[in-house]
């Protein structure tokens, strides 16, 4: 991402980030207003901002933030980029793809770009050449990143091979054990194989890591968690 052009803004939007890691989602959202108040051309601050949002729960203030942000400053990638991004939450993966590749052409290479495009190919079947060259540009380490194993196991997943999806699942939570979105995903499959005291460790984990903005798969996991049997 683009820095902040101000020093007030630039150590805002750090704090806002750290917040964030730190699982203090409101708080990092309140930072990352306060950098877009201490700068308010700066992208870098409007783009943390929406994403802090995001996390939040506020996904219809994000979504309108980024909108805006597109509109007025067509030129950056990180725009594109956070617009996806709203839109990836939201389940718009078609909206997405457009946003990150127009992302992808203004700043070429850049691996959150690359990443942001693997996981919405990786949700449709047919898409396995985009999804290998994907992989095949984020270089020989790629799958030790957890979100690449993670993308990987929604493309086996979406083409039926759910004893691979489990294997990369769990790889993938091996690098990156809070991962909420992979301990769903993996719960999913887990019930699906009649797996059920395997399926509610996961659905707890999910619960237990779960950011604000995935309130409604909480609720979701509940559910599902009060139909397994005993």
């Amino acid at each position: 991402m683009t820095p902040a052009r101000s020093p007030e803004a630039s150590q805002l939007v750090q704090r806002s980030l750290e917040l964030s890691a730190a699982g203090r989602y409101l708080e990092a959202r309140d930072a990352a207003a306060a950098a877009v108040a201490a700068d308010p051309g700066s992208v870098a601050a409007q783009a943390t901002l929406v994403e802090a949002m995001l996390a939040a729960g506020d996904r219809n203030e994000a979504l309108g933030r980024a909108k805006a942000l597109v509109e007025s400053r067509p030129d950056e990638a990180d725009a594109y980029y956070v617009l996806g991004r709203v839109y990836l939450a939201g389940l718009q993966a078609p909206r997405a793809l457009e946003a990150f590749e127009n992302a992808a052409a203004l700043r070429p290479g850049d691996r959150e770009t690359i990443l942001a495009l693997l996981a919405v190919h990786a949700q449709w079947p047919g898409h396995e050449d985009e999804v290998q060259s994907l992989v095949d540009a984020l270089g020989p380490d790629a799958m030790e990143d957890p979100f690449v194993l993670h993308a990987l196991a929604s493309q086996a997943t979406v083409s039926g091979d759910w004893d691979r999806a489990v294997t990369l699942y769990r790889a993938a939570l091996e690098r990156a054990p809070h991962s909420a979105p992979t301990h769903f995903n993996l719960a999913i499959l887990l019930d699906a194989r009649d797996e059920y005291d395997a399926a509610r460790a996961e659905l707890e984990a999910f619960i237990r890591d779960a950011q604000p903005g995935d309130h409604r798969l909480v609720t979701e996991a509940r559910r599902r968690l009060e139909k397994l049997p005993p």
